[in-house]
Order: C-alpha cells, then sequence, then structure tokens
C-alpha cells in the first residue's frame, strides 16, 4: 500500500487549497453508482474572506476547520507536480462517507470510497500494478475490492477519506502564514499553509 501513502502525502501539498475552499464554504456533489458516492452539500458561512483577513493564521484555520464540521461535508481538489510526474486529487467527504479519485500522468486513476465503515477501491491496470507490487492484479482492473475493519491495509485504504480524517490529514502543521486573500473558482479566500 505505498503507492496510497505517497498518493495522500502528495495530497497533504492541496493544503492551501482545501484551507481556502474551507474558508469560503464548500459545495459539490456526486453521482451514484455502486458503492454510492457521498454528495457534499454547501456550508453555511458568516464569514467573508476580507473580515477573517485581520486574524492570526491559527484563527483563521480554526474558524475553516469549524466551518467544515458545521457544514457536515467538504470538497478537495489540487494537482501535484513533481520530478516523477503531476497527479490530481478530487476528495468529497462527509462525516461517515468519503470519495477520492487519484489520478497520475504515469495513467494511473483510482478511486477510494468509504461507505458503512467499509473501504471500496476500484483502479486501473496501471494504478494497480503499483499498489500491489509483484502481484498480478489485470484480473482486479476495473472491479470494486472491498476492505474491512480488521483486514490488511483497511487502515491504508481508509485514512483520510471520511471527513474527521481527511481533516486531520489536510490540516497544516505549525508555523502557520495566511496567503492573504485570493480569488479561487470565482470565490474570494484566505489560504493557510
Amino acid at each position: 500500500m505505498g503507492f496510497l501513502r505517497v498518493w495522500r502525502v502528495l495530497a497533504a501539498v492541496t493544503t492551501v487549497l482545501g484551507a481556502a475552499a474551507l474558508v469560503a464554504g464548500c459545495g459539490g456533489g456526486g453521482t451514484s453508482s455502486h458503492p454510492p458516492s457521498p454528495s457534499a452539500k454547501p456550508a453555511a458561512t458568516t464569514s467573508t474572506a476580507s473580515s477573517l483577513a485581520s486574524l492570526p493564521p491559527a484563527q483563521i484555520l480554526a474558524k475553516a476547520l469549524a466551518a467544515a464540521e458545521a457544514a457536515g461535508s467538504v470538497h478537495f481538489a489540487g494537482t501535484n507536480k513533481s520530478s516523477s510526474g503531476t497527479s490530481t486529487y478530487d476528495q468529497n467527504a462527509a462525516s461517515d462517507v468519503g470519495n477520492q479519485v487519484i489520478t497520475t500522468s504515469s495513467g494511473g486513476r483510482v478511486t477510494i470510497r468509504m461507505v458503512a465503515g467499509v473501504g471500496y477501491l476500484r483502479g486501473n491496470e496501471t494504478a494497480l500494478s503499483q499498489l500491489f507490487a509483484g502481484k498480478a492484479t489485470s484480473q482486479l482492473a476495473g472491479r470494486w475490492i472491498a476492505t474491512h475493519p480488521g483486514d490488511p491495509g483497511y487502515q491504508d485504504v481508509t485514512v483520510g477519506v471520511t471527513l474527521a480524517s481527511a481533516l486531520a490529514e489536510f490540516t497544516p502543521g505549525k508555523p502557520l502564514t495566511s496567503t492573504g486573500v485570493q480569488t479561487v473558482d470565482g470565490q474570494s479566500v484566505i489560504g493557510v499553509k
């Protein structure tokens, strides 16, 4: 499961975008297929980015996390470019469900879902061959693989998928700095990194 951990580290690069989305209020949705995909709902927010600009970064982050928890769901999206290629990361997370789609420039694509405490993973041959190096994976490509609490690899698959675990994973460590007011997808936001 080292490949997932690498992707999760890459996902941490989207912290600024995630925090900015949390401050601005989150929205989005998903389509339903088996297993069901969670849909994000708009967050109720009373603060604007400009009213937060004078606050210390730790207070901005605290307000963002509180807003995300109050909303009940969030949407994260980001792109990471490194010497090994580009990875895109897209996630909807709610209290007990979540959906992640991770795509790499090498052609790997994996979807991870958490539904009713069960982790589901579906990837293409490229992603699965990297996740399960040395194992025959062609028969699993495009099929949902379920993992239950107590199964080997369950934590590797499900960490960061639900709202609480995603917020814990995306919360930046100290020292914190503010990006100042910026525009992301047409909304005024403040990022904390």
